[in-house]
């Protein structure tokens, strides 16, 4: 079986490294072009039957976008785990918990004279219709069989260039206009080269911070760690 794991940064997999770390193998060749000599991106490991490449695409969607759409174009994953932190700003999620993002929502792209926001499918640089939209959005239906393996709270979340520390107005219409729990600031760097080359995927998330009751979590590496390799071990 073979499985990507994605991610934004190395501190996010410190504990996940540690535990497959008995498992490396030496890199394939055909990512030579995309490991950089002074920055090592890909890392591999054979466990138990499964060939898991663990890449680490960067903080921003325009770095994730790129490089997971060129690790997509070399090889084909029967499963893509896409995990790493999100913030919670509603009530729906907590800190400390993984969360199942299910839909990912751009950020509005437009404020007009008259003050009301437009996201950019009312804007009409985006169709809804068009692929790789599914129903409308960036919704990811291999969730349909996911919780059979293990029950995981499904949300849905923004991708934002902003990092919302505390309450506020403007995130308050961003959870009133999108309906949405929790906030990543790659998430749909992410899924879209996932949706587009038509890779089967999960984005896996840790509630690392909360934005109403700004409590956050200190060994968030270590849970999440934990927490994925629990699921390695049920996809096996």
């Amino acid at each position: 079986m073979k499985v990507l794991i994605s991610c934004s940064s190395a501190s996010e997999v410190t504990h996940l490294k540690d535990l497959l770390s008995s498992y490396t193998i030496d890199t394939e060749r055909v990512f030579d072009s995309i490991n950089h000599p002074k920055k090592k991106f890909i890392q591999s490991y054979h466990r138990e039957g499964m060939d898991i490449d663990l890449a680490i695409l960067g903080n921003t969607s325009i770095e994730a976008s790129f490089q997971m759409g060129r690790i997509l174009s070399i090889k084909k994953y029967h499963i893509a785990l896409l995990i790493g932190y999100c913030d919670s700003i509603s009530d729906q999620a907590s800190a400390g918990e993984l969360v199942n993002i299910i839909n990912e929502k751009l950020e509005d792209a437009e404020i007009g004279k008259d003050g009301v926001t437009k996201s950019l499918y009312q804007t009409g640089l985006m169709d809804s219709t068009e692929f790789p939209h599914i129903r409308g959005g960036f919704i990811n239906m291999t969730n349909a069989y996911f919780n059979v393996f293990l029950d995981i709270k499904k949300v849905a979340s923004i991708t934002s260039t902003i990092v919302y520390k505390t309450p506020c107005d403007a995130l308050e219409k961003i959870i009133e206009q999108h309906k949405v729990s929790v906030v990543s600031k790659n998430g749909l760097g992410m899924i879209y080269p996932c949706l587009w080359n038509q890779q089967p995927f999960y984005q896996l998330r840790l509630v690392n911070y909360e934005v109403k009751t700004q409590n956050n979590i200190e060994n968030a590496s270590e849970i999440l760690g934990i927490q994925i390799d629990q699921i390695l071990n049920l996809i096996k």
